[in-house]
């Protein structure tokens, strides 16, 4: 299982692709107060984030709105969800 490193203000650490995914879902809940599903992939070497297809049945309108404001979206997000949490992530 490959391992990245996860960096933000206060932290660095390892974490799988999965552990990544749930670290950003619960960053992202406390920060807005609302928690989208999203989903990892792996490809080739290449670690994508990217909106679940299942957060649009536990959404609020509002809420899916702001997620695509943030252009978080069902293609690889990874990179806007970094930007807004503050944090990179390393292979």
């Amino acid at each position: 299982m490959k391992k990245y490193r996860v960096l933000d203000e206060s932290n660095i650490f390892s974490a799988s692709a999965e552990e990544i995914r749930e670290y950003l879902e619960v960053s992202f809940g406390e920060k807005f107060g609302f928690l989208p599903m999203f989903q990892e992939s792996e490809d080739e070497g290449y670690l994508e984030i990217y909106l679940h297809t299942d957060t649009y049945e536990i959404l609020e309108d509002q809420e899916l709105t702001k997620l695509e404001e943030m252009d978080i979206t069902e293609s690889d997000s990874l990179k806007a969800i970094c930007s807004i949490l503050g944090l990179r992530i390393e292979n």
